[in-house]
């Protein structure tokens, strides 16, 4: 770039650092140069050039959020739990929200060309693509998906992506069979129609339960709800299509469901809105289970939820990170010298989740 502007090297950092003994004229000049090369200014080189150390930087990256959105999501308790374990491993972390509408591609790109990480936790509720995070592949930056994974999408190689995740399947699979146990044989997985990989593994441990217990796919199906719409779509839709259920039955069957399992706690309570309305007593006639245990002991009757362990999810990210960004296991294991870089082995790690049992569950009716 120093040779487009016609200029040193020390005249156009000057110039991008915004040196008030460098002409406006030229100041000028150099930004619109740097914007037409996509040129992006690093945050390490710069501090490096002054002489300081840094501690490795871990930048823990929101997809689709607003900051005050987070801690009120049920991902709030994702950050203590990453600065707990960030703090002990002296990772210094910094958090970036990216609002909804920005692609994630664009804004890993950005940050990947700006050198603010050393690596990086992404943290999101939409789906995520191969192509999303391949400018953190192309930049050779460590990164650690939590409640993501790309398992569920065609021709990808799911073991090279380092990833945090609750046991959704076995989560899943669980309520059904837990259910199965106290008698109920006509149930149904209110899901929503998200294409996110939490969605999807729902839907696989919903088809594992139902067949490991022996039960009648058409009387224990899948219905999923629309995500559109103002407000709490998972608390409005879980009223309104529970309603339907409460009244119409299961599609094609139309036999009375006496036990729901909801996508979140907040899907659930739309469920137990619906059965008071409709006069259908609580956990007499129907049993509900949540997911997520986020609002589950605040509702009537408390609801059965499934606490997928949100906090140890952001103490496991950081963990990880951090042997990433040191290079644990990254060799051969023979102990011979070579020249040659052995990348490190990417990990998978499988939080399971913890059933709270409340007033919402019980045997099927008579």
């Amino acid at each position: 770039m120093a040779g487009a502007a016609g200029l040193s090297i020390t005249q156009v950092s000057r110039a991008l650092a915004g040196y008030a003994d460098v002409a406006a004229s030229t100041r000028e000049r150099v930004a619109g140069i740097a914007r037409t090369m996509g040129y992006r200014p690093s945050a390490r080189a710069r501090a490096l050039a002054s002489g300081r150390e840094l501690a490795p930087r871990c930048t823990l990256v929101s997809l689709g959020f607003v900051p005050e959105s987070i801690v009120l999501s049920s991902y709030g308790p994702v950050l203590p739990g990453v600065m707990t374990c960030a703090a002990e491993l002296g990772l210094q972390v910094h958090l970036e929200t990216v609002p909804h509408g920005v692609p994630p591609a664009e804004a890993l790109r950005r940050l990947a060309a700006e050198d603010r990480a050393d690596g990086v936790i992404v943290l999101t509720f939409l789906r995520l693509t191969p192509e999303d995070v391949q400018p953190l592949v192309e930049a050779g930056l460590p990164f650690v998906l939590v409640n993501r994974h790309l398992g569920h999408v065609a021709g990808t190689a799911a073991h090279l992506v380092n990833q945090v995740v609750p046991d959704w399947i076995g989560g899943t699979s669980e309520a059904v069979e837990r259910l199965a146990a106290l008698g109920h044989r006509c149930m149904v997985g209110l899901f929503s129609s998200r294409e996110a990989s939490t969605l999807l593994d729902h839907e696989q441990g919903w088809r594992e339960g139902v067949a490991r217990c022996g039960l009648d796919p058409a009387l224990a199906p899948v219905v999923r709800y629309p995500m559109e719409g103002p407000g709490d779509v998972d608390n409005r839709q879980g009223h309104l299509v529970g309603r339907r259920l409460l009244t119409e039955g299961l599609p094609g069957s139309g036999a009375r469901p006496t036990a729901v399992v909801a996508f979140n706690d907040f899907c659930a309570h739309g469920v137990l809105q619906a059965a008071r309305e409709l006069g259908v007593a609580v956990p007499g006639t129907l049993s509900v289970i949540g997911f997520d245990d986020s609002i589950a002991r605040f509702t009537f009757p408390r609801l059965c939820s499934y606490n997928p362990e949100f906090h140890l999810l952001g103490v496991h990210a950081a963990e990880l990170l951090g042997t990433l960004l040191r290079g644990d296991g990254s060799g051969d294991g023979n102990g011979d010298s070579t020249d040659e870089v052995v990348p490190a082995p990417t990990r998978q790690v499988t939080v399971p989740l913890r059933f709270e049992c409340r007033e919402s569950c019980g045997p099927a009716p008579g």
